[in-house]
């Protein structure tokens, strides 16, 4: 009898490192890597960001995890970089028995201010293996240069960093704290509330993947050579713009370096992906000096921040017409007084009314799509008390353009004021009017503001729709937004008006709930007062529309359901077992 063959995973505990080192060079090269996490944020609670298990679960490890995981790093060859830790004791014994693999580093800026120990190891690491750095990622400290002690190695890590040789980085990440500026970076207390410096190693020139998170840097000038593939800058002030209050003590710009006050951070020629938050915008003077930014190969694009500076920075950038843009924009009360006084005295007709240049990003957008969006034949409209959402999507189902525009309340309880949306959405469906699908959704409590010494009323994206929208063939609605347009058709028949709401109408979609806070009544209504409208819609038309309607309930409503109604079932189980006891007793 042949006794089957038994495969035992080899067991690697205990190893020396001379042992594992052997089986790695004896290796053919690993395959590619698929550590893609993006940097995390630290915990408040936490002084370091090599404590816990975070970096762990993160796919970053300490030394320790020769005697961890070696198996699944060398043996099944599943990464082909490998992130260190490196104020760990042993990650130099680790970094170099992973020779000559490229590494991926992790530097702790706290870590390093607080142990010269772990900041000695941490410059061996950047003298001995700095040629073999592929990744490179920097956790800032919290407190303020001005309020910290000296640092317990004498050197201040953006110091050290700059110097270090690192010939084929290709990925810098940084992160600091997170704020908002909008104050500006000039002023003499910024270093106590802002972000702190970064410094990029010398003389860089393969850097493909920038990722700053609230940090300034030092050396702009050290990426002036680099073509970045994947550029993300949040709360990062002063690439463009070199006028920003220094931080002390951290060296600048190498010697001989001529630094102009606006310059182009780096090479644009390769980039796909940009992503540029309102503290990461070029400014209106940058851009106005520096011309049109040419973006040749760019695939993907998101702009967020203040309206008219979105707007600046989306004039200046030139790229391909089929690149992916998501812009978010905010309407501040304090960054825009005049304008909003002159909305909360406008209806809907002063709306229609207005001049197109008063229409938010109506101009932008028709200089970058006004030739080629009849390509898009999709709308996606989502309309919160907060914020509108609208996409245009090409046939192939392809989010094309993606723009979320907010609305801010200064103080006080939310006085949401749609005028803003309504007129946003005047100069999209006007540039847009070729579209064949427009799916609307609004939630049950949105699509309703008060304006102070008025009656409250909805968006009335209805009313412009049906001045622009004449060639959609199919809407989707929510419960809500179908009320709405049904109600508005009505409105208009009851005044002997004729409307002209989708005079090519083929289908309507109308995605109902069957759960709403477990109120059945609610959803009868519903469905009741929608059949009403909508039979007395089709009976109006010269020729009726296909009506469908589609469950709207999600996984997470039903799973909520579920356990609200086992809950109810449990507490009334128990309710009867405790009846029957009493009256045993009795």
């Amino acid at each position: 009898m042949t006794t089957a063959l038994q495969v035992t995973s080899p067991d690697v505990h205990g190893l020396p490192v001379e042992t594992l080192t052997a089986i790695l060079f004896s290796l053919p090269d690993p395959t590619a890597p698929i550590e893609k996490t993006t940097l995390f944020r630290r915990s408040p609670a936490s002084h370091t960001a090599s404590k816990g298990k975070s970096l762990e679960r993160l796919g970053w490890l300490p030394a320790a995890w020769v005697s961890k995981t070696w198996r699944s790093v060398v043996l099944a060859q599943t990464h082909y970089r490998i992130p260190i830790v490196a104020n760990d004791e042993r990650s130099l014994a680790v970094l170099e028995s992973l020779s000559p693999l490229l590494i991926d580093l992790y530097v702790d800026e706290d870590v390093w201010m607080r142990s010269e120990g772990a900041a000695l190891r941490i410059k061996s690491a950047f003298d001995s293996y700095g040629h073999r750095l592929h990744s490179l990622r920097v956790c800032t400290i919290l407190e303020s240069r001005y309020d910290e002690p000296e640092p317990a190695s004498g050197s201040l890590l953006p110091n050290i960093m700059r110097d270090v040789d690192a010939p084929f980085l290709e990925e810098f990440h940084a992160a600091g704290r997170w704020r908002r500026l909008r104050g500006g970076c000039t002023g003499p207390s910024y270093r106590d509330r802002y972000p702190r410096a970064i410094s990029f190693p010398d003389h860089l020139s393969r850097v493909r993947v920038l990722d700053i998170f609230g940090c300034t840097v030092a050396n702009a000038s050290a990426l002036r050579s680099c073509a970045p593939t994947t550029v993300k800058l949040v709360a990062s002030p002063g690439l463009w713009d070199q006028d920003i209050c220094r931080d002390p003590d951290i060296l600048s710009d190498v010697d001989g370096v001529v630094i102009e006050r606006f310059a182009m951070p780096f090479r644009f020629d390769a980039l796909r992906h940009l992503y540029l938050d309102e503290d990461s915008l070029p400014s209106k003077e940058a851009l106005a000096v520096l011309g049109p930014i040419i973006l040749p190969v760019l695939e993907s694009l998101h702009l967020s921040g203040l309206v008219m500076r979105v707007e600046d920075a989306f004039r200046a950038l030139v790229f391909p017409s089929t690149v992916s843009v998501e812009l978010s924009c905010v309407w501040d009360q304090w960054h825009s007084m005049d304008v909003w006084d002159q909305w909360r005295s406008m209806n809907i007709r002063d709306v229609i009314a207005a001049d197109p240049s008063s229409r938010p990003l109506h101009t932008v957008l028709a200089a970058k799509y006004g030739g080629s969006c009849d390509s898009l034949k999709c709308m996606e409209l989502v309309i919160e008390d907060n914020k509108l959402t609208l996409k245009c999507l090409s046939e192939d189902g392809r989010t094309s353009l993606s723009i979320c525009l907010y609305y801010t309340p200064a103080q006080g309880p939310p006085d949401y004021d749609f005028t803003n949306c309504e007129l946003f959405l005047l100069g999209t469906f006007d540039l847009f009017s070729d579209i064949r699908e427009l799916a609307i959704f609004s939630s049950f409590e949105y699509e309703t503001y008060m304006r102070a010494g008025y009656a409250s009323r909805r968006c009335q994206w209805y009313t412009l729709a049906e001045r622009s929208l004449t060639n959609v063939t199919k809407v989707v609605l929510s419960t809500q937004a179908a009320i709405h347009l049904l109600e508005f058709c009505e409105t208009r028949r009851d005044i002997g008006q004729e409307h002209d709401v989708f005079p090519m109408l083929e289908e309507m979609e109308l995605l109902m709930k069957s759960v709403r806070e477990l109120t059945s009544s609610l959803v009868l209504t519903d469905k009741t007062e929608i059949s009403r409208l909508l039979r007395a819609e089709q009976e109006a038309r010269a020729h009726p529309f296909r009506a469908t309607l589609k469950d709207a309930d999600s996984d997470e409503d039903r799973k909520w359901v579920q356990r609200l109604t086992e809950q109810s079932n449990a507490n009334a189980s128990g309710n009867t077992s405790e009846r029957k006891d009493s009256t045993a007793t009795l």
